[in-house]
């Protein structure tokens, strides 16, 4: 379907229940990491989108606990996922997280963010037509949502370790967050109580990891062909970049 003139590509349908506030999850390394060949020595399963005419065969790994989480967070919030991956790769990734779509109520790819002009895409939420006192996003890289930080909930980087347990630090915050009337209030008290070093009935990870040493996301021969991504730019997953040989990852583009 064409979109209408004057409609912003991140502009969602009024929510089917007014009472539920929104969350907005990113997709690559907060619910999922996925890499191209050689293969991992441990992953879930395999989507093979075809993008820039070739079928690129991606192995996921899903964070430990999103099966709960996202069943949890489609009960209490209408759940989002916003991404600045490809449509054509997380669109096959969100398939199988979510194979009956009864947990995730909307998709938001690439074509929904902005690009700030220097080369790094942002997801500006006051472009879909959700409240800001009524919004969270969760997501791991600060580019993401720094129109909007006062909504975010950062998490750590999730590659492959298996005994990660962000997720569930982020459900204890958003059963917490459902006693305040605006979502940013709940995420400025907590993130005071983090800075402040005080006690917390629950945990919020604020740490940003940034770089993975040695990981090979994707091939260098896409990079040169593929018309659809910036030269230099490194976004998630079928975000495709040179291969790492040697030091860190560095992200440009957002997850």
């Amino acid at each position: 379907m064409a979109q209408q003139e004057g409609v912003h590509a991140a502009a969602l349908p009024p929510p089917s229940d007014p009472e539920k506030k929104t969350l907005f999850l990113d997709l690559d390394e907060t619910l999922i990491h996925s890499q191209t060949d050689p293969a991992p020595a441990r992953y879930d399963f395999t989507v093979r989108p075809v993008i820039c005419g070739k079928a690129v065969t991606f192995y996921v790994c899903k964070r430990p606990g999103v099966d709960d989480f996202l069943r949890a967070a489609a009960e209490a919030f209408e759940v989002v996922i916003f991404t600045a991956g490809l449509e054509q790769y997380a669109s096959l990734v969100l398939d199988r997280l979510d194979p009956t779509g009864a947990l995730i109520a909307h998709r938001l790819y690439r074509s929904a963010c902005r690009d700030d002009g220097d080369g790094r895409l942002v997801k500006d939420l006051s472009a879909t037509g959700r409240a800001p006192d009524c919004a969270i996003i969760v997501d791991d890289n600060p580019n993401a949502y720094s129109l909007q930080p006062e909504n975010a909930l950062p998490v750590a980087p999730f590659i492959d370790d298996a005994n990660d347990q962000e997720l569930e630090k982020v459900m204890r915050f958003l059963d917490a967050a459902a006693g305040f009337d605006d979502t940013r209030e709940a995420i400025r008290y907590y993130k005071d109580l983090v800075t402040e070093k005080k006690a917390m009935p629950i945990e919020v990870n604020t740490a940003h990891k940034r770089g993975v040493t040695g990981v090979r996301i994707c091939g260098e021969e896409f990079a040169a062909t593929c018309p659809e991504l910036p030269p230099g730019i490194t976004t998630e997953a079928a975000n495709i970049c040179p291969p790492v040989t040697t030091g860190g990852v560095g992200r440009s583009g957002t997850s």
